[in-house]
């Protein structure tokens, strides 16, 4: 992967590794999460020049536009949770596995070429699950008899799509690459508990596989030449069906991280439905949407797990109306849902209309189905926004402890203020109809 990429730009790829470093010798010299996070800053510098001067920067000159775009959004999005890696946890590989993940991934969506997608589409996929394995985390825990199965049919699904045999038949095509999307996606958590795991490994998995799939899923269609597909009512069907599966799981979720996972399958789905459709349109919203999921989610998530934290509590039952008593998480939590519910002004309102423009072209009875998906999304989104930060709280605590609890952190206020810059700065960069396509 790397060694196919300009000399300079495979050398920026080891920026991030530094940040192991950097952030120990920030925590032992008393400096601010910045000085700790300044290679992965540098990088997401070096990304956001390469592509505003590309024309006038040599080695990005062969870099895919795209391929820019998807890497600065993992960037962006892996840079509001590195502040919250908890110190005490010194036998976690995060500090170190997740920087790696963003070098690999920056690798895998500057490729081009037959062939070179797809195979770092698998390369990817895998580098996700054996970091969910290695972190010990959320997923390896909670969905121990299942991982193995989705580490296989990933592996199987996603390997396939580096064959040139899937080439000569776009339904083998679509279907491998649906399912190797599908085994990416959130698994269902368990119902018998309510073990609150460690932070740093929910915020983890929710970077790994609520944030990257929607990157992922937009990469891999990438290779996917124009139009192959469109021509195919069920290919075009899927997106929308898929959709509505994830705001079904919304609909049913117990635990908040549910809630995140159901929009990500929702998005995602949106997504392929009108980048399937092989249009412009189609495709420069599906690009914007992939944009704009992981950002949203990154804020928005975020703002639920410092919730859970203070309150030792998973389930929306557990945190009724306790987000009254932190204000700013409230803030953060609804400029991040308005991405999601599709808010006239915001990125989620202006990719979604590229996206039904270009699927009223090719179905009049597939962008009503979308329609009601925006709306069903809305809807959700709202009612649990009112049960979680309105309302009497659940449990109410002492006035001194109240007042811990409503005090933002450091880290946490670096986190929530860099996931609100980067996705500020995605909702100007569509209004001015910035990203563009191909």
């Amino acid at each position: 992967m790397i060694l196919s990429l300009p000399v300079p730009v495979a050398v920026l790829l080891f920026l991030p590794l530094l940040f192991p470093v950097s952030r120990a010798l920030a925590a032992k010299r008393g400096k601010a999460a910045g000085w700790g996070l300044s290679p992965v800053l540098l990088f997401a510098f070096a990304l956001l020049y390469a592509l505003l001067f590309q024309g006038a920067c040599g080695p990005c000159r062969t870099l895919p536009r795209e391929g820019l775009l998807l890497s600065l959004a993992f960037t962006a999005a892996l840079l509001a949770y590195l502040p919250v890696i908890p110190e005490e946890e010194r036998r976690s590989p995060a500090p170190i596995l997740l920087p790696a993940v963003l070098s690999l991934a920056t690798g895998v969506f500057l490729q081009e070429g037959p062939g070179r997608i797809e195979a770092g589409a698998a390369l990817l996929s895998l580098a996700l699950f054996l970091s969910a394995l290695l972190l010990g985390g959320a997923y390896p825990g909670a969905y121990l008899r299942f991982f193995s199965i989705r580490l296989v049919g990933a592996a199987l699904a996603l390997g396939a799509l580096s064959l040139e045999a899937t080439r000569t038949s776009p339904a083998l095509l679509l279907s491998t690459a649906l399912l190797g999307i599908v085994f990416l996606l959130p698994a269902p958590l368990p119902r018998r508990t309510e073990k609150v795991l460690l932070p740093g490994f929910l915020r983890t998995d929710q970077l790994l596989f609520v944030c990257l799939p929607p990157l992922v899923a937009f990469h891999i269609f990438r290779g996917v030449p124009a139009g192959s597909l469109s021509q195919s009512p069920a290919a075009l069907l899927l997106g929308p069906l898929l959709g509505l599966s994830g705001l079904l799981y919304v609909k049913i979720a117990l635990f908040v991280e549910e809630m995140a996972d159901g929009l990500t399958v929702a998005g995602t789905g949106f997504l392929l439905a009108g980048l399937l459709t092989g249009s412009p349109d189609g495709r420069e919203g599906a690009l914007y949407m992939a944009l704009l999921l992981p950002l949203s989610t990154t804020l928005s998530g975020l703002s639920l797990s410092f919730l859970s934290q203070r309150f030792r509590a998973r389930t929306f039952q557990g945190l009724a109306g306790q987000g009254t008593m932190v204000e700013p998480l409230r803030l953060a939590f609804l400029f991040g849902a308005f991405q999601g519910m599709s808010l006239p002004v915001v990125g989620g309102f202006l990719g979604e209309w590229s996206l039904l423009r270009a699927l009223s072209e090719h179905s009049f009875a597939l962008s009503i189905l979308s329609v009601v998906g925006i709306f069903l999304a809305f809807v959700l989104v709202l009612d649990r926004t009112r049960s979680l930060f309105s309302g009497e709280p659940f449990r109410r605590l002492s006035p001194s402890d109240q007042m811990l609890a409503s005090e933002i952190r450091p880290a946490e206020g670096w986190a929530l203020g860099l996931a609100s810059l980067f996705l500020l700065g995605a909702d100007l960069l569509g209004t001015f109809g910035f990203p563009g396509g191909g």
